[in-house]
């Protein structure tokens, strides 16, 4: 009797502690779902924050770039600190003025030519920037099938955008450093005029050059979703354009889409 007694405390103990560790698996389960949506809320609100956060930044950016252009000072605002009518013997702009007013041009005006002046000045001065080598190539894109006075296709202007993009992917290979540049420029001037065929198509290509790939077997897992999501909104932007405006449909859309 006694021995019966004493296995049957011992297989109630047993079992008793069988059953707390599943009900304390339970609860821990819960707490961790409950911290993982509460995380999930954060990280959606965070993204939201600075989206909103960039949008607005970049529409100050291009108001007071548009002004200082207008006014025939956006020049001397970078190059000549001092105001003496010339550029600074020391001068070192700083790369994100040098991007912020070609960008400016190129999304509000679609003032190729000057935003080509200070593209070339940020290679000048930062010529390892994979933000500046990204502008150079877009900018190509843009121009190659119509360069120059004569309006005249280069395709070798196209091959040197490749070459730039396959260089800035090398030091950019998460390609996350032009993010919030797309964000306060492109996406900025396309909301501004949300049925201008130009700012469609001009987002359309900096979405092929920064995020897609020309040969994307060589990305990881994470880069091939981040490149199919972008020739996803890219092929919406061109169709959207195309659609107002069918002029739009040029070789560069053909060329870079394949």
């Amino acid at each position: 009797y006694d021995s019966a007694s004493m296995i049957q405390r011992n297989y109630r103990g047993r079992l008793g502690k069988k059953i707390f560790a599943i009900h304390k698996e339970r609860v821990r389960n819960k707490k961790a779902l409950f911290i993982q949506r509460c995380y999930r809320g954060y990280r959606g609100r965070y993204y939201a924050w600075n989206f909103r956060k960039n949008l607005d930044e970049g529409a100050v950016n291009m108001k007071k770039i548009v002004e200082l252009h207008e006014r025939g000072e956006l020049w001397a605002s970078i190059f000549d600190k001092d105001g003496d009518g010339e550029e600074d013997d020391d001068a070192m702009p700083d790369e994100l003025e040098l991007l912020d007013a070609a960008l400016c041009l190129l999304c509000v005006h679609n003032d190729l030519e000057n935003a080509r002046l200070y593209i070339r000045d940020a290679l000048r001065y930062y010529p390892e920037s994979p933000r500046a080598l990204y502008c150079y190539a877009i900018l190509l894109h843009l121009v190659w099938d119509c360069y120059g006075f004569l309006k005249v296709p280069r395709p070798d202007i196209l091959d040197e955008g490749l070459e730039i993009v396959d260089k800035a992917w090398s030091l950019d290979p998460t390609r996350s450093s032009f993010h919030d540049l797309e964000v306060k420029y492109f996406q900025n001037a396309r909301r501004m005029r949300p049925m201008d065929p130009r700012k469609l198509a001009n987002q359309a290509v900096m979405l092929h050059v920064v995020y897609g790939s020309f040969e994307s077997t060589k990305l990881g897992k994470k880069e091939l979703l981040k490149y199919w999501e972008s020739n996803r909104r890219a092929e919406n932007l061109f169709k959207r354009a195309i659609n107002l405006d069918y002029s739009l449909q040029h070789p560069q859309i053909r060329s870079i889409a394949k």
